[in-house]
């Protein structure tokens, strides 16, 4: 079955030749193998899941809108600051 095959040597002319081995179980068989779903009940429910989503996006805009009117009360002491000082630089400005 090793030999090579070359002109004018004998040996095997095609692979057809070859002998047929098979692979076959071991006498008795394969042992059994052990399978099924074993799905972990570990970790949250999805509905607590969502629920600490819910909270987290709520709590989110509560802080993004307690922002928004920090920002509104500074832009409005700013506007006032403003308001407050332009009779003086137009006074100035009058001056010139």
């Amino acid at each position: 079955m090793t030999e090579v095959l070359r002109r004018g040597i004998p040996g095997m002319k095609s692979v057809k030749d070859m002998p047929v081995k098979q692979d076959m179980p071991p006498p008795g068989g394969f042992p059994a193998i052990r399978f099924g779903r074993r799905i972990a009940n570990t970790g949250p429910s999805g509905a607590f899941v969502f629920g600490v989503g819910a909270l987290v996006i709520g709590f989110g805009f509560y802080k993004v809108g307690q922002t928004n009117l920090e920002t509104r009360a500074l832009k409005a002491e700013v506007k006032a600051a403003r308001q407050t000082l332009l009779p003086l630089l137009q006074a100035e400005e009058d001056r010139r």
